[in-house]
């Protein structure tokens, strides 16, 4: 038998492994309580208003392993293992660190240099490979809590804040990097202006989450999603089951699942007329700030000639989160002087 032989080809579906970080309060850990029978593992405060079944909360590392092992092998129905939260494991993890080090704080291991933090990688490796045996046989699902952090593009000369996920950045990398989907949760804003007044803050409390960056947070996927959803397990399950094609049981016909349209956060004349509106009243042209979007890498930007080609969820991103936008400008500005 030839090697050419066991080549395959197509979409191989999976279970799925998703990273959800955000707002306080936002509703992540009520999204991932209707994923199929959870089981949660942490369960912060947040959960106690949630039915569902939970692990008792550790106080090691080493007690966070032996529950994950417990779900690897022995038998049980749970279809979903959700950790809540990776800023909750952080400590354990740092502690376990400094408890081998005989050290007070994890700065302090081996003689310090950053050694501490080196230590722990090796420990959120093993969580990671932990999780990615459980991820064979059920849904991994992630909860962060977000922080506004300077963040340095290094393709601009100032740094910007920008979301990112509450933990150290090394072992961000390594969560982000394991999960298929990094999806960003927050309540939908929307920044007005009038002629002559401070700009103010509205919205209504509408739950929604990003699945690709943008400057102002991270978040990817790798099922083709719409850029912004509802933050909604039914939404993000149906999208998935469409993008591989599953077809789904119930009454009647089985039938495949239809991706959801892209969440619009407004009509497109509507965001278009407010971003007009509002580079009018910052003397910023258009062609500056299709220029802006390019320099933050936003794709749909690439090969616009006038906003009215962008899509208007970008659009009425760049509307709530105009500050970026400012400060993007201003650094173009300073660059081209």
């Amino acid at each position: 038998m030839s090697l050419l032989d066991t080549i395959t080809k197509g979409r191989r579906p999976r279970y799925i492994w998703a990273l959800i970080y955000g707002t306080d309060g936002v509703g992540k850990s009520t999204m991932c309580s209707h994923a199929p029978n959870p089981i949660f593992v942490g369960a912060e405060k947040g959960t106690e208003q949630l039915d569902v079944a939970r692990f008792p909360q550790t106080e090691s590392i080493g007690e966070l392993f032996a529950q994950l092992r417990t779900l690897r092998t022995e038998k049980h129905d749970f279809q979903t293992v959700v950790l809540d939260s990776l800023d909750w494991i952080e400590p354990l993890i740092w502690r376990a660190v400094c408890d081998e080090g005989k050290v007070e704080n994890i700065e302090q291991f081996g003689g310090g240099y950053g050694k501490g933090y080196v230590r722990a990688l090796d420990l959120w490796r093993i969580l990671i490979k932990e999780l990615a045996v459980l991820n064979q046989n059920m849904h991994v699902l992630l909860i962060g809590h977000a922080q506004i952090k300077s963040f340095q593009d290094p393709e601009l000369p100032s740094a910007y804040d920008r979301y990112q996920l509450k933990i150290n950045d090394k072992a961000a990398a390594l969560v982000r990097e394991a999960a298929d989907a990094v999806l960003f949760a927050r309540f939908e804003t929307e920044l007005v202006r009038a002629t002559g007044a401070k700009a103010k803050v509205r919205g209504e409390g509408k739950r929604i989450m990003y699945t690709e960056s943008r400057p102002g947070f991270d978040a990817k996927n790798r099922f083709t999603l719409p850029f912004v959803m509802p933050l909604d397990w039914k939404t993000f399950g149906d999208a998935i089951r469409a993008f591989y094609g599953i077809k789904e049981n119930g009454s009647g016909n089985a039938r495949p699942a239809q991706e959801p349209a892209p969440e619009q956060p407004l009509p497109q004349s509507e965001a278009l007329a407010k971003i007009r509106k509002m580079l009018e009243l910052v003397k910023m042209s258009e062609a500056q700030m299709i220029a802006v979007l390019n320099a933050a890498q936003i794709k749909e930007a690439r090969d616009a000639t006038s906003l009215a080609e962008i899509p208007d969820a970008v659009l009425a991103l760049a509307i709530e989160d105009w500050a970026w936008v400012e400060t993007i400008a201003e650094q173009l500005k300073a660059k081209a002087a």
